[in-house]
C-alpha cells in the first residue's frame, strides 16, 4: 500500500486545509539550520484571494499522523494569470513588523561605548526576539546605524 502524504493549514485562524487540497499542485517546508529562518511555500491551481503580507500561516506535514511545521508569516504571494496559479512563500520570522517593531524599518542611530552581543540583544528585544550568539563579543566604541534596516545593519557589523 502507498502512503498519502496530507498536510493541514490554518490562515489567521482559519482551516484552509479543504479549499486547497483539491488544486494543491506542491507544499514544502525547509528546516534550516541555525540562524536561518525556516520557510514553507505553496503552489495552487486557481487564483486566490490573495495574503497580505505578514498574515500567519500554520503547517503541519506528515502521513496518517500530522506533525506541526511551525507558524509562519507570509513573505510573498504571486499569481500566474497565464498558468491560472497563485504562490504563496512565508518565513517563521515575521518580518511585517505585526506585534513587533518593523525589522526592515530604516533607522538613524548610533551606538556609544557598548558590545556587538549588547547591541544585538537590543535589536533583538524591540523586535520581540532573541538572540543566539557563539564566539567573543568585541567591543564597539561608536558605531552609527544610518538609514539602515536592523538587519541591514547587523549584517554590516
Amino acid at each position: 500500500m502507498v502512503r498519502k502524504p496530507k498536510f493541514k493549514l490554518i490562515a489567521k485562524g482559519e482551516d484552509i486545509t479543504e479549499k486547497l487540497s483539491k488544486n494543491l499542485i506542491s507544499i514544502s517546508y525547509e528546516d534550516k539550520e541555525k540562524a536561518e529562518s525556516d520557510e514553507i511555500s505553496l503552489s495552487v491551481f486557481g487564483l486566490y484571494s490573495k495574503p497580505l503580507f505578514g498574515d500567519s500561516l500554520e503547517l503541519w506535514l506528515g502521513f496518517e499522523k500530522l506533525y506541526k511545521c511551525g507558524s509562519f508569516s507570509v513573505n510573498v504571494v504571486s499569481k500566474n494569470y497565464t498558468s491560472n496559479t497563485t504562490e504563496v512563500r512565508a518565513s517563521a520570522i515575521n518580518f511585517s513588523g505585526k506585534g513587533s517593531v518593523n525589522i526592515k524599518e530604516k533607522k538613524t542611530r548610533s551606538f556609544e561605548n557598548t558590545t556587538l552581543f549588547t547591541i544585538a540583544r537590543k535589536i533583538a528585544n524591540e523586535n520581540n526576539l532573541k538572540i543566539k550568539t557563539s564566539g567573543e563579543d568585541q567591543n564597539i566604541v561608536s558605531i552609527l546605524q544610518n538609514n539602515q534596516s536592523n538587519l541591514e545593519f547587523l549584517y554590516s557589523i
